[in-house]
Formats: structure tokens, C-alpha cells, sequence
């Protein structure tokens, strides 16, 4: 996605929440709470070069911001939860840095979700 386009679908967020802003804002806080860990686990696989827990966490991950309508991040997510399916952990270094960032988008739309419905 293009630094220019927002990371979180908004139309697609309330849609996706039946237009009830307060629930949205309720799971942007629980992910805002959540995703440190979730990275953490993908950084746990990646510096244990454990396949299986890379997988298993990006596929979290992959979930928690597809809520969101966050495409890229998802997409990033998604690439490392294949990447430790086949076990191949070449490439984890540049799509880890990749989701890094779009989760870093992600999480700034979202706390400016957050502080619009307070």
C-alpha cells in the first residue's frame, strides 16, 4: 500500500461493525493492547528460526488486522505465515520489516480512532 493511502479502511471497519462506533473503537483497543505481543511472537519465530511459531503468529496477526481493513499489513502477515509454512525463512527479514512499518500505520490510524470516539 502507498504511504499516502490510509492503512485502515474506515468504510469498511463500520461496515464490517454494523456502523456501531463505540464496538469499533472497543476492538481497536483491545488490538492496540494485543499487538505488541502478536509482533513479539513473530519476532520470537524469526530469531528461533522456528517455521512453525512464525507461522502460527503471523497468522494471528494476519486475522487481528484484517478486522481493520488494513490490506497491506494483512498482506505482510500473510506472506510471513507462508514463508514459515514452507519454511523458508530467506525473505522473513524484509517482510518482517515490511509488516513493521504497516503495523506501525495501522496502529496510528487507530489511536486516532480511539481519541475521536472518547
Amino acid at each position: 500500500m502507498k504511504p499516502d493511502q490510509p492503512a485502515v479502511d474506515r468504510e469498511r471497519l463500520l461496515d464490517q461493525f454494523e456502523g456501531d462506533a463505540e464496538l469499533v473503537r472497543e476492538v481497536a483497543m483491545i488490538f492496540l493492547e494485543d499487538h505488541p505481543k502478536q509482533m513479539r511472537d513473530i519476532e520470537r519465530g524469526i530469531a528461533n528460526e522456528d517455521a512453525r511459531s512464525l507461522e502460527t503468529a503471523a497468522h494471528t496477526l494476519k486475522g487481528s488486522v484484517g478486522n481493520f481493513g488494513a490490506e497491506a499489513a494483512r498482506q505482510a502477515a500473510f506472506e510471513l505465515e507462508e514463508l514459515g509454512r514452507g519454511a523458508n525463512l530467506a525473505r522473513v527479514g524484509e517482510v518482517h520489516a515490511r509488516l513493521t512499518e504497516e503495523i506501525s500505520r495501522v496502529v496510528a490510524e487507530l489511536r486516532v480512532i480511539v481519541n475521536e470516539a472518547a
